[in-house]
């Protein structure tokens, strides 16, 4: 499993690296793609946050052993 800081570094890398593609490069592609990858980040924490899992992820680290 992954850690709950990650998501959150992830989340805080992302958005300085959104900001520095809207104000310095003004490069659309890469401001499109570290928006997208916020998304994601935010989706992940927001699943933290209520103690769901994303759909098809196991709560049994091993998998499932008993099917």
């Amino acid at each position: 499993m992954i850690p709950p800081a990650f998501w959150f570094f992830s989340l805080a890398g992302g958005t300085v690296l959104l900001l520095y593609a809207i104000f310095s490069l003004k490069d659309p592609v890469i401001t499109v793609g570290q928006a997208a990858g916020l998304c994601i980040y935010a989706r992940n924490i927001w699943f933290l946050h209520k103690g769901r899992r994303p759909p098809g992820v196991s709560g049994d680290p091993v998998g499932d052993a008993a099917t």
